[in-house]
């Protein structure tokens, strides 16, 4: 499976991850068979708050799931519109995230722990909170 990831850097494995789909500089593409990852900028980034339009973004990547630590509403209903899952992690690092998915320890998001309407404001956000 291809997961994305976003992430605050373009180290692959060892990236970490942004605490916000729309705010990260890079999407760290996992393949989960394979175990290797590549980094690629995020088309999208320093978009007004709330304008994310998530699926658009991630666009003829191969993406099937995103892993992350807090999403935006609007991504997140633009992502379901393209069938593609979004699940939560507390991880920090892409390594920790993809050995949790891996372990199906992930719980999927559903639109009310979504953000709504800009950066800051989902249960979500950050790491450990």
């Amino acid at each position: 499976m291809q997961l994305c990831i976003p992430t605050e850097d373009d180290t692959g494995l060892t990236g970490r991850i942004s605490a916000h789909f729309g705010s990260a500089r890079w999407f760290t593409l996992v393949d989960t068979e394979s175990g290797t990852a590549r980094s690629v900028a995020n088309r999208d980034f320093g978009h007004r708050p709330g304008t994310c339009d998530g699926a658009e973004s991630i666009s003829g990547l191969g993406v099937e799931a995103v892993v992350c630590s807090g999403f935006g509403r609007r991504a997140f209903r633009s992502m379901r519109s393209a069938g593609i899952p979004v699940y939560l992690t507390r991880s920090s690092t892409v390594r920790e995230a993809v050995a949790e998915f891996n372990m199906d320890l992930l719980p999927l998001l559903i639109e009310e722990e979504a953000c709504s309407g800009g950066r800051g404001l989902g249960r979500h956000h950050g790491h450990g909170q």
